[in-house]
């Protein structure tokens, strides 16, 4: 039954680089589980399907946006399912993605079910569509550092839990504005 798992694992990976998504470099921003992350209890299918990320400044929440995702659950049985999706890339449909006002620098924090266990943290300028013009954001405990104005963040959560009977790579975006 492990076999099964590891074909699935397999041709989801096929299907995410056949399809133009593009995996976390293994290593970078590394977060050990649950250390400095607030955890969130939401309604959701949580594990059979990929989890929400609630975006905080502390005054206001919003949900990001979820895009791309190659998501794997191992069943009791041995035996597993998953789910792939494609999406357009997030500066494609800004009407879509929901936005915090950030009228200063500050920090914003990042809240799952289940922590990730690689975080990747793109800031595209808004207005533009130039999609390989990003500035990679450091994730600390969670948490990243924002600057005021029109900018649209992506976030790439991989949760890779070799204990866990689920796991997959999963895109997020939301934007801010003055």
């Amino acid at each position: 039954m492990k076999q099964h798992l590891l074909i699935l694992i397999f041709l989801s990976v096929c299907f995410a680089v056949f399809s133009g998504c593009a995996m976390p470099e293994a290593g970078k921003n590394e977060i050990p589980a649950a250390q400095g992350w607030t955890v969130i209890d939401l309604a959701s299918n949580f594990p059979a399907e990929p989890p929400n990320l609630q975006v905080s400044d502390g005054t206001a929440t919003v949900t990001a946006w979820r895009g791309t995702c190659s998501w794997l659950l191992e069943n009791d049985d041995g035996t597993g399912s998953g789910i792939n999706t494609d999406t357009m890339h997030p500066l494609d449909c800004t009407d879509a993605i929901p936005s915090l006002k950030m009228a200063k620098r500050g920090t914003l924090t990042f809240s799952f079910i289940e922590p990730p266990t690689t975080v990747i943290v793109r800031r595209y300028r808004l207005k533009r569509s130039d999609y390989d013009a990003y500035e990679e954001i450091p994730v600390k405990s969670g948490s990243i550092e924002v600057k005021s104005g029109n900018f649209l963040y992506e976030v790439i959560a991989r949760w890779d839990h070799p204990e866990k009977p689920y796991g997959g790579t999963v895109y997020y975006a939301f934007s801010t504005e003055k």
